[in-house]
């Protein structure tokens, strides 16, 4: 096989290269009656894939040299190799390597025919101060920003972003909707977001005029036609030319504000203003037991965001509430 002829970078782009389906293509690979998790749709995630895979493979050339063939990679080397950057990566990044490397595997194996779980249980440092960043949401001002910046662009992620702050929407979710999704009837826009789950949001008044310009425009339409991964770069973009002012008073770019987020840190910010506009208060005391009258209207409230969200759960979750409410500021 080819296998005994490459060397061990060209053996992984190899693989890369064999699993990539250009976009015209992807409805007919679409089957789900098929496995098709090997395939790479988007050339951003080859080129990023790529990218791992020559800097992998020179690290294993300078600190493992007698592995020379796909198969013989371990848990252990990309443990190892992700240990030689912990300087240079923060957690966010971390984590999105040890995403790209799960990928890698299965297009490996699949190439291959092989079963090399070179990811299993890998383990990476947590920064302490990783989930308070990560949790940030969007203020309400750095938005309304946001959005003003888009106006004057011609990108797709324009009208995704209305999307997204409207309706509180995951990237992906923004990313799915087409204008066919709009049912101006009935006051409710479909979305499939995590997990391919698709669910219905109701449309409130106060979006029923943006709605209607959108059904208009696009017809039946892809509205926010790129990646996620574009969709938050463009989102990124347009961040770093805005600026704003941190805690302190300081003047940053709105990127260096939220260094972690993009689409999530809005989603939280819609989550707040949501639970203000059921509870009518702005401060909202949590009481896990449901004591006082209070605390039940305010875990009535957020068991109906949890299923605006897209958290099917009947029952009230106060990590879920902890997660987007509590630490989020």
């Amino acid at each position: 096989m080819g296998m005994k002829t490459r060397d061990l970078n060209s053996q992984l782009q190899h693989a890369i290269s064999s699993c990539y389906v250009q976009t015209s293509q992807r409805a007919d690979d679409l089957n789900p009656e098929f496995d098709n998790t090997h395939r790479l749709y988007s050339i951003d995630r080859v080129k990023s894939l790529r990218t791992l895979s020559k800097s992998f493979s020179k690290f294993l050339k300078q600190n493992y040299p007698d592995i020379k063939r796909v198969k013989d990679i371990n848990r252990d080397h990309v443990q190892e190799y992700l240990k030689s950057n912990e300087k240079n990566w923060n957690n966010r990044v971390m984590l999105e390597k040890i995403s790209e490397f799960k990928k890698l595997e299965i297009v490996v194996d699949y190439r291959y025919n092989l079963k090399t779980e070179f990811t299993k249980d890998i383990e990476i440092q947590k920064d302490p101060n990783y989930e308070k960043i990560r949790c940030k949401k969007m203020e309400r001002t750095d938005l309304e920003k946001l959005i003003e910046k888009s106006q004057d662009s011609k990108s797709m992620a324009k009208d995704g972003l209305q999307f997204g702050s409207r309706f509180g929407l995951r990237s992906c979710g923004v990313v799915w909707i087409r204008g066919g999704n709009i049912n101006l009837e009935d006051k409710t826009l479909t979305v499939k977001e995590k997990n391919g789950k698709i669910r219905q949001v109701p449309i409130k008044d106060k979006d029923l005029n943006f709605c209607k310009e959108m059904k208009e425009k696009y017809g039946e339409r892809h509205i926010c036609n790129m990646t996620r991964e574009n969709y938050n770069k463009q989102l990124r973009r347009w961040m770093k030319d805005i600026k704003t002012v941190d805690k302190e008073g300081k003047e940053i770019a709105l990127s260096d504000k939220y260094p972690q987020q993009t689409q999530h840190s809005i989603r939280k910010l819609w989550v707040q203003e949501r639970l203000i506009e059921l509870t009518g208060r702005t401060e909202r005391p949590i009481d896990p037991k449901g004591a006082g009258e209070v605390c039940r209207s305010e875990r009535e409230a957020w068991k109906v965001i949890q299923k605006e969200i897209g958290h099917e759960d009947k029952y009230f979750r106060l990590e879920l509430y902890n997660t987007y409410v509590k630490t989020s500021n």
